[in-house]
């Protein structure tokens, strides 16, 4: 999850970072995003990506206004697990 900053290490280079938050220019102005999705997810907390379809999906200063923590973190645990692992 994710809005104007990410939170990331700055000294570490990453292939891709999605966002996904409430506000496009917000989002616009990440520069550690390489890709963004505008979604509220206190409307639909299920997540629009494939299962395993990242390494690791972080929230960070943000879940405490979720109205469904538990289904959004269960839904980015999804989107997070590899598919070559077995859990």
């Amino acid at each position: 999850m994710s809005s104007w900053v990410s939170h990331l290490p700055p000294e570490i280079a990453y292939a891709s970072v999605t966002g996904l938050g409430m506000n496009a220019a917000e989002l616009a102005r990440n520069p550690r995003l390489t890709s963004v999705v505008v979604q509220n997810l206190n409307e639909r907390p299920a997540l629009p990506f494939e299962d395993a379809a990242f390494d690791a999906a972080l929230i960070c200063v943000s879940i405490q206004y979720l109205t469904q923590p538990v289904e959004v973190r269960a839904n980015s645990h999804e989107s997070s697990v590899r598919a070559d692992r077995s859990s």
